[in-house]
């Protein structure tokens, strides 16, 4: 029987398909007399394996490796190796226009009547370096009104940054509004917003407290809808046909998958591109004191378009607060399902400081909070 080192025998083990093929194709010989391997053999093989490795997390890039084994066999003329890479090479296609969104209409229209974007599938990098960490934890200090309360703790939940791949997805391009959300009421689908449950602003004051009026826009129809508990927005996104975005799929529609963005619109703090809780006082930068209608802010849009992903309000999505999340997530279409005490909101809101309008910063409440900065927006799979 032809040798084959053990490190090689182990990764064979991994794929018994390939193991078949290797023992049939690639070991001609049996008895005491090694038989050498054709270059040719051991390069498709290798490559094989090379592919199979790469197909659960990106299937695109598997479909070329396996395009390019195929090729080589067909070269060397290893007829039962390129049938057996041929089939591969359809299942790894098949499954990148799957993932990727291939021939998906770019916008649709959701069972609310709201403007979904289409994220299209593949890898990105999530999460921040220790450069970009730093730079939170900066930000925070100059824009939080307790900048002695800023820690680097809040930022090492962002940390590491990994590339991890994607499934296509569908966003909505506005997060969803007041208007929306009555439809859903009206329908008997979701239930009326306890706002006397409610943490409210109070303009006059300037102080919060549980019920009360609050500002004009927290009930307007084009503001975002507030005061929403985690399971009333999922239970809204149901009746819409749709559903909460993980944490990773947020941050993918709002940094985008090109330049690793800490801003929907780019690079640097931008405090006039946004509603946020400026210093000097709710309104005084962005003009709206509390919520703003969404897509007031056209300059704070992501790479893909979805707008209000920097302010406005928090947004919550499907993924339970596990702050050590990122050193051991899976690295296809990863979202925490194991049970905690908080759920992620993402994206800074109308009274927060600039740090969390940055598209890595992940923060949490409880699923049953109900907050006037808290609301959502809606994802759908293809």
């Amino acid at each position: 029987m032809s040798p084959i080192d053990p490190a090689r025998r182990r990764a064979l083990k991994l794929h018994p398909l390939v193991l078949t093929a290797a023992l049939v194709t690639a070991l001609p010989a049996w008895g005491d007399a090694p038989a050498q391997i054709p270059d040719p053999e051991e390069r498709a093989l290798s490559l094989t394996i090379n592919a199979l490795d790469a197909l659960p997390t990106d299937p695109c890039g598997a479909a070329k490796i396996f395009t390019e084994a195929l090729n080589i066999a067909r070269g060397a003329s290893l007829d039962a190796r390129a049938a057996m890479l041929t089939r591969h090479q359809v299942q790894a296609q098949q499954a990148c226009e799957r993932s990727s969104g291939q021939g998906l209409p770019a916008v649709i229209k959701g069972a609310d009547g709201a403007d979904m974007l289409l994220i299209q599938g593949g890898a990105f990098r999530r999460g921040s370096d220790r450069t970009s960490a730093r730079r939170g934890l900066d930000l925070c200090r100059q824009t939080y009104s307790r900048p002695a309360e800023c820690a680097a703790s809040w930022f090492e939940r962002e940390t590491p940054q990994r590339r991890i791949a994607l499934s296509a997805f569908y966003v909505d391009k506005h997060e969803v509004t007041n208007a929306q959300y009555a439809a859903c009421s009206a329908a008997g689908a979701c239930p009326a917003i306890d706002y006397s449950a409610c943490n409210v602003y109070d303009t006059t004051s300037e102080t919060w407290s549980t019920g009360g009026e609050g500002e004009a826009g927290l009930k307007a129809a084009d503001h975002p809808v507030a005061c929403v508990t985690w399971q009333e927005a999922e239970r809204f996104c149901k009746w819409a046909g749709k559903r909460l975005p993980t944490e990773a799929e947020w941050e993918k529609a709002a940094r985008g998958d090109k330049d690793d963005r800490e801003f929907p619109w780019g690079p640097d703090w931008e405090p006039t591109f946004l509603n946020w809780g400026e210093l000097a006082g709710f309104g005084t930068t962005d003009g709206f004191e509390t919520s703003s209608p969404v897509g007031a802010f056209p300059q704070n849009a992501s790479p893909f378009g979805a707008l209000d992903m920097a302010g406005n309000v928090w947004e919550w999505t499907a993924d339970w607060r596990d702050d050590l999340y990122y050193r051991a997530c899976p690295g296809q279409d990863p979202v925490n399902k194991a049970s905690a005490a908080e759920r992620i909101i993402r994206g800074g809101s109308w009274s927060f400081a600039g740090n969390g309008a940055r598209t890595t910063y992940r923060f949490f409440e409880t699923p049953e909070t109900r907050d006037d900065a808290i609301g959502f927006r809606c994802a759908k799979t293809p």
